[in-house]
């Protein structure tokens, strides 16, 4: 069963709040190849992580399947 979408999200540490807590900056890349492999992806990753000034502290990949698919939705 192949994925119907792909999903990256990627976590940078921004820095931290008055308490001490961090603070986190999130971006999401949608329309990623479903066939990419997790190799491809963490590749892809590291290169985006490699031209932000905050340091990556979590990547996700997500991949929705589609459990039915129906022919004719009448």
């Amino acid at each position: 069963m192949q994925p119907g979408n792909t999903i990256v999200e990627l976590s940078f540490l921004q820095g931290y709040d008055l308490e001490g807590n961090d603070v986190f900056l999130s971006r999401r890349f949608q329309n990623i190849k479903s066939t990419a492999t997790d190799e491809r992806v963490f590749t892809s990753v590291r290169a985006i992580a490699n031209l932000s000034d905050f340091p990556l502290r979590r990547a996700i990949r997500r991949n929705d399947y589609d459990l039915l698919q129906l022919e004719n939705m009448e």
